[in-house]
């Protein structure tokens, strides 16, 4: 086994789709948690459950267009 050096090509990008995922579940997860402490509750869970899954799926759907294209390029 020799070491070889890791072209530019060969690195691998950073995924952001991750850590945008978990920011965007954070803030949801805040907002709730604001709601019960101010005792006000921030909206019906079946319809943030329901934005939360849209975005999801948004975000899913960009990420694979981005990962098809970048597999284009090389």
């Amino acid at each position: 086994m020799t070491n070889s050096t890791v072209t530019k090509e060969e690195k691998r990008r950073t995924d952001l789709a991750a850590p945008v995922a978990g920011v965007f579940y954070l803030a949801v997860a805040g907002l709730f948690v604001a709601g019960t402490v101010q005792g006000h509750p921030v909206g019906d869970p079946m319809i943030v459950a329901g934005v939360v899954l849209v975005l999801m799926g948004l975000l899913g759907i960009v990420r694979a267009v981005l990962k098809a294209r970048r597999r284009d390029r090389s």
